[in-house]
């Protein structure tokens, strides 16, 4: 009977098990993307998707195609009130502000004029334990 050989890993297995512990950690240290905002800005990332699936319905599109929530936590971040700043939004290009922008210029202007001393977000360095 012959014996079979025993893998051995060596530091290599050390490292995969260490960055692995890593990924693992980060993976589940990692912020929510609202994790950003502030109170207020929370408040006008429901409205925009208030308003997103407003327009979904109207144009019998789902609403992830009119904008992501990733588009819209940064339209809530930089909070654009005109055509300039909206562009700046990730996800907002020139077709999309032609079709939508308006819309969401128009929400955002209204929220801080309902609210004109409110920080829409906080820095991400403030946010970590």
């Amino acid at each position: 009977m012959t014996a079979r050989p025993v893998r051995r890993w060596g530091n290599a297995g050390r490292e995969r098990q260490n960055f692995l512990h890593f990924y693992c950690f980060f993976i589940s240290h990692k912020l929510k993307s609202t994790d950003s905002l502030t109170k207020a800005g929370y408040e006008l990332f429901e409205i925009l998707r208030r308003l997103r699936l407003t327009i979904a319905r109207e144009e019998g599109l789902p609403p992830y195609i009119i904008f992501s929530d990733k588009t819209l936590i940064d339209m809530s971040i930089k909070a654009p009130t005109d055509k300039e700043t909206i562009l700046n939004v990730s996800g907002v290009g020139g077709a999309k502000y032609e079709k939508y922008g308006d819309r969401f210029i128009k929400a955002v202007t209204a929220f801080k004029e309902e609210n004109p001393d409110a920080i829409t977000s906080i820095k991400e360095e403030d946010v970590r334990p």
